[in-house]
């Protein structure tokens, strides 16, 4: 099928820092500008994008904002209302349930999309977009999700809450976590002339996610040492595709990239920062 006139531009990340510039993005625009579609963050550089003020400009140039959120998710659920976009997807498998898409549409969004269902469900706006049906087995299964998050709650506070209350709290209690073990690793690894650190090195706007290249080193050897070490260190390209190009990093071997969440505890990222004194200090160059 033709494209019929559509015309597809790039916004592409710093060659040397990876992030995306919202200014870079302003000179993109045109009044023929329909839709901007951007991670939340980087699911190999880990910086947090503004999804507010990029959802506010696109707005302005009267384009839709869609999210893609399977980067972020893990670290804390969004608040949709306040980010502003139109349209926020993110697999469940990544909070802690079924290997299931999910993605929000803005209801007065999804009142103009062409039905995609059967004739007589257009107007019911959850069976819109899934011409064949949902997978209930799935959908039952992604109510655990609820489960886990409602436990935690209760494990670490005492107080009743609404659901909105609640996600803000355990957001707050995951991010305080996350940031005081990301604090020693960024530290450990600046301290260290044979890596290089992808993206920004700083503590603002970061979720844990840290990719590395040794640069005496090879990655596969590294790799397959931190894995004796029984550190579970993921090797490649992450699907992060187009930011390994922009960036100038090879696809393969790509990078190792080191993430984790509210439940890792210290002791892991102790582990963690003896594997990676073994595996920099004493592998050979091949």
């Amino acid at each position: 099928m033709a494209n019929q006139g559509i015309k597809i531009v790039e916004w592409h990340v710093h060659s040397k820092t990876g992030l995306l510039s919202v200014d870079e993005l302003e000179r993109l625009f045109s009044d023929r500008t329909k839709m901007v579609a951007f991670p939340h963050c980087s699911n190999v550089i880990g910086h947090i994008n503004n999804v507010e003020e990029i959802s506010q400009m696109a707005h302005k140039y009267g384009a839709l904002s869609v999210v893609d959120g399977v980067g972020y998710a893990p670290h804390g659920f969004p608040d949709l209302k306040d980010l502003g976009m139109d349209i926020y997807l993110f697999s469940l498998y990544k909070t802690f349930g079924p290997h299931l898409g999910l993605m929000y549409v803005n209801k007065e969004l999804i009142g103009n999309m062409e039905n995609q269902s059967h004739f007589f469900k257009d107007g019911i706006t959850r069976s819109m977009l899934t011409p064949a049906g949902p997978d209930h087995a799935q959908i039952a299964a992604a109510s655990g999700i609820l489960d886990y998050f409602d436990a935690v709650y209760e494990h670490h506070f005492v107080e009743e809450a609404e659901p909105a209350q609640r996600n803000k709290a355990l957001n707050r209690l995951f991010q305080e976590h996350e940031i005081s073990l990301l604090e020693p690793l960024l530290d450990f690894l600046k301290s260290r002339d044979d890596v290089q650190i992808v993206g920004p090195d700083s503590m603002e706007l970061k979720v844990p996610i840290v990719s590395i290249i040794p640069k005496h080193k090879s990655l596969k050897n590294v790799y397959e040492s931190l894995t004796e070490h029984k550190l579970m260190i993921g090797m490649g390209h992450f699907y992060a595709v187009r930011p390994l190009m922009d960036l100038e990093i090879p696809r393969q071997p790509g990078v190792l990239r080191i993430s984790f969440l509210h439940y890792t505890s210290r002791e892991e990222i102790n582990q963690l920062l003896d594997g990676l004194k073994v595996a920099l200090d004493n592998l050979d160059l091949n």
